[in-house]
């Protein structure tokens, strides 16, 4: 953020009580580059902060912090369990373009940056990133039709369910008082139609149907198995029909032999 001594690389936690209040606040290990107005969102065992600008303007930069691990059962406690210990950068996660005042959250394993704002004002453009299991970024992802209706910056991005809304935000015509959704896929926000159909966002299907697709497509090969289970133990409560059905595929063979 920005502080009176300009941009700052500070990083501060508090813990939530079981009141709802807050404890008090503690400063922890600083960022490796100052920046403000970056998005920041938690996934799996790192903090990412990326995007934002420093006194130069605009960047496209990602830093990932490490957090500290529960010890192993056996082995005494870690004292930085739950601390950030380090901040990362790496140019290869870098964002496609540098953006400022972007909205960012993390959904299904995915990190997500929509809007911001360039030298040349708000932009559309929404892009995802998927970290390996060792928290490092191979490239972030784009798609035009996933792109917001108008450039926005400043938005709040809020995940609800299998939605992300951002709300308000500004425009080239000024601040709004609106919001707008897509719907977010477990997985990889495409889908593909048949084996060899067109690619179409998850963010742009609306509704239940895009929901569920979502969802099937998250389950991927255990729906497949579990519909195979299910077909197995039919056949084994009804095994006179399966059998009769078994002999009928055998002949309709043999006559086109």
């Amino acid at each position: 953020g920005t502080g009176p001594a300009g941009i700052a690389d500070t990083t501060w936690k508090s813990r939530l009580k079981t009141d709802g209040t807050l404890e008090k606040w503690e400063a922890e290990t600083p960022l490796a580059r100052a920046v403000s107005d970056a998005g920041a969102a938690v996934l799996g065992d790192n903090i990412w902060v990326y995007g934002g600008h420093d006194a130069n303007g605009p960047v496209g930069g990602v830093q990932r912090g490490d957090v500290g691990l529960k010890a192993a059962e056996g082995l005494p406690e870690d004292p930085n369990e739950g601390k950030v210990v380090a901040w990362a950068t790496n140019d290869a996660a870098n964002l496609p373009v540098a953006l400022d005042d972007a909205a960012a959250w993390a959904a299904n394993g995915t990190l997500y940056l929509v809007g911001g704002a360039d030298a040349a004002g708000p932009q559309r453009e929404l892009y995802w990133a998927v970290p390996t299991t060792k928290g490092d970024l191979s490239e972030w992802k784009h798609l035009d039709v996933s792109d917001l209706p108008n450039g926005l910056r400043g938005g709040s991005p809020v995940v609800n369910g299998p939605n992300a809304i951002i709300v308000g935000g500004e425009t080239t015509d000024g601040v709004v008082a609106t919001s707008v959704r897509a719907n977010v896929a477990p997985m990889s926000p495409f889908f593909q139609l048949g084996l060899v159909g067109a690619t179409v966002p998850g963010l742009t299907i609306q509704g239940e149907i895009g929901q569920q697709l979502g969802y099937l497509n998250a389950a991927g090969a255990g729906t497949v198995n579990f519909i195979i289970v299910l077909l197995l133990g039919w056949a084994f409560a009804h095994k006179d029909r399966s059998r009769a059905m078994l002999e009928r595929l055998a002949k309709r063979r043999h006559r086109r032999r």
